[in-house]
């Protein structure tokens, strides 16, 4: 159902840029298992990335560029101060 206020109904919000609450537990929870990690590269780099291997017809993947990096400062402290997202750390079997 929508209204003039955008979409309503049991399970609101809908639009995933809303729901950063719904998902926090679940982030802290990979993060804490090594199963996730902080990525700060930009969409501008990540975008370069995805158009280099197309022209070498080859299926677009992340590098793992930020898969090293140690964090310092708490990371929603770091988060606030640079854009970032997570990435998923694939089991060792498919690396």
């Amino acid at each position: 159902m929508v209204n003039s206020e955008g979409y309503i109904g049991p399970h609101a919000p809908y639009r995933q840029t809303e729901r950063g609450d719904s998902y926090k537990p679940y982030l802290e929870k990979l993060l804490a298992d090594n199963k996730a990690y902080w990525c700060f590269c930009s969409v501008e780099t990540l975008e370069e990335e995805r158009k280099k291997a197309e022209s070498e017809e080859k299926t677009p993947r992340y590098a793992g560029t930020c898969r090293a990096i140690r964090l310092l400062k708490q990371p929603v402290v770091f988060h606030r101060e640079k854009k970032a997202s997570f990435a998923l750390k694939p089991p060792k079997t498919l690396m």
